[in-house]
């Protein structure tokens, strides 16, 4: 059973869809869901960089902030006994992660980080490739909280809290 359909279950939503669309619509077909994905990723970015005026660092802190929040839910539906983390590798959820990783190397060949940011991302690329390896999801987290500090973006969860 999908992530997706294990969290449906879990929240009562059982209702199947129809043959051709997932229940949100999208393409059952995994390459054309990918990009669906990356495109909505990269419009998101663009629009957020045009009205905040971000120049490449505050680029590269954005997608930071965004993976550390994604890295934090596969940690939490990977920690429910009716989820687990096979499936949440197995996920579009962590293919978001892999997605905003795409996007953080193009930010960051573009505009090389400080050392202690190009050490950050690699321990992060590091972590994402143990965890699709089967390591559990929690290192992950902490290399995505390491790397946004790194790059100098804001607690994604501490704005929350304010």
């Amino acid at each position: 059973m999908s992530l997706r359909a294990r969290i449906a279950a879990l929240l009562g939503r059982t209702q199947p869809a129809p043959p051709d669309l997932d229940p949100e619509g999208l393409s059952p077909d995994p390459a054309v869901h990918r990009e669906y994905l990356r495109r909505s990723l990269d419009e998101n970015l663009e629009e957020t960089a045009r009205a905040e005026g971000f120049g490449p660092a505050e680029r590269a802190a954005w997608l930071a902030e965004h993976m550390e929040l994604y890295v934090s839910r596969c940690v939490g539906f990977a920690a429910m006994p009716q989820v687990g983390g096979d499936a949440v590798r197995d996920s579009s959820l962590l293919g978001m992660v892999e997605i905003g990783t795409e996007a953080l190397r193009r930010e960051l060949d573009a505009s090389p980080p400080p050392p202690a940011g190009e050490a950050a991302w690699r321990a992060f690329l590091a972590q994402l490739a143990a965890t699709r390896d089967g390591a559990d999801f929690e290192p992950l987290a902490a290399a995505a909280r390491e790397l946004r500090a790194a790059l100098g973006g804001t607690d994604p969860f501490a704005q929350a809290l304010a």
